[in-house]
């Protein structure tokens, strides 16, 4: 990729930019990756257990449990169906998939600017990816856990299973946009709850594996505003000369600090959560946008991708003193017909605009995309 467009323009300011990992650059949920690859109907209890924790954290609020805590839920059921840490390492390389363009707009913002990525991914996940994509991991926040670290016996592992095999079997709960009590939910996923918090609260107290629950501890929600918080204290660049994308319940602090703080809160095929917290909305199969908007804002800072944004248009593109002419060039070659939607977000059109990412995000990712 050629620079010379971005460096006879001159501009030395500090920005950096930071993302989150699933959805921007991997389409899958590692966690589902590997619940379907080691447990019978696995991809069935992970979307139950997602579902529960999506309750925990949003509709109830559960004291000392946050966004993304479904990521040590799912250890024991992983040790107990024999997961190691080589083989996790293993599997995640081999069932990576990336977002199209993600490769090429990472690599090329890392050499922009100081570039970061927080996920609430197990860090196999991002070493494998980091390996792949070329990115330093020493740039990376992430979820640390270790398998091998516990010991589990024949009978304890069996027992495990079968509750893994019950949890399979759950109605997975469904959620109502304004829900705030469990008694919001129906019958089906009430009891769905009810159980569930005896078995990861009581039942699952005294065994060996649940250390695994009690010492991992997710990087979600307020760990990625804290994050940032850290990258600021290391890069010196602050919060108004960082940009930051997200897409999913877990990003929504981070997207508010940044957003409050005067630099780029924006939403990448976002569900409503990330689109009302976001300044501009991008829905796009090809991350050759985020490229283009990355670059408008480390040459001008938040307004001069709401200046390109508000002439969102070929036309708008080719006149725009922010708009790289190679990155617009590889615009148009992935998109010739039209251009995908992106959108300033205000309290006027807000409702229209998770309208339109929510079903964009459906089409993309399934019932999954909803809510995580």
């Amino acid at each position: 990729m050629e620079f010379a467009a971005i460096d006879d323009l001159g501009f030395t300011e500090n920005k950096q930019f930071v993302c989150n990992c699933r959805g921007l650059i991997c389409k899958e949920d590692n966690a589902e990756r590997l619940c379907a690859h080691y447990l019978p109907d696995g991809d069935r209890l992970f979307a139950v257990i997602s579902a529960y924790d999506d309750v925990q954290s949003y509709v109830l609020s559960r004291e000392n449990y946050k966004t993304g805590d479904s990521l040590r839920l799912i250890l024991p059921f992983l040790k107990a169906a024999g997961a190691t840490d080589s083989e996790v390492l293993q599997v995640s390389r081999r069932e990576l998939q990336l977002l199209p363009g993600a490769d090429r707009t990472m690599r090329y913002l890392t050499d922009l600017m100081p570039s970061f990525i927080i996920s609430a991914s197990y860090d196999h996940h991002m070493m494998a990816l980091c390996d792949i994509i070329d990115f330093p991991y020493s740039n990376v926040y992430c979820t640390n856990m270790q398998l091998d670290s516990v010991e589990v016996d024949d009978a304890e592992a069996a027992e495990i299973m079968e509750l893994a095999r019950e949890i399979a079997a759950m109605p997975v709960p469904r959620i109502p946009p304004d829900a705030m009590e469990l008694n919001d939910l129906d019958e089906e996923g009430q009891r769905t709850v009810m159980r569930l918090d005896d078995i990861f609260w009581d039942y699952m107290l005294t065994m060996d594996a649940y250390s695994l629950v009690s010492g991992v501890n997710p990087l979600g929600g307020n760990e990625k505003a804290y994050s940032i918080l850290d990258i600021r204290r290391k890069t010196m660049v602050d919060l108004d000369e960082t940009m930051y994308v997200g897409g999913g319940i877990a990003d929504i602090q981070a997207m508010e600090l940044v957003r409050d703080g005067g630099g780029l809160a924006l939403s990448f095929n976002g569900n409503r959560y990330a689109v009302r917290e976001a300044d501009v909305a991008v829905m796009s199969p090809d991350t050759i946008t985020v490229s283009l908007l990355a670059t408008a804002f480390y040459l001008g800072g938040a307004e001069a991708v709401y200046d390109m944004v508000d002439d969102w248009s070929v036309e708008g593109l080719k006149e725009s003193p922010h708009a790289d002419p190679y990155l617009l060039k590889e615009l148009r070659q992935v998109f010739p017909d039209e251009l995908p939607k992106v959108l300033r977000v205000d309290r006027g059109n807000v409702d229209e605009v998770v309208e339109m990412s929510e079903s964009y995000r459906l089409l993309m990712y399934g019932e999954r995309g909803k809510l995580t």
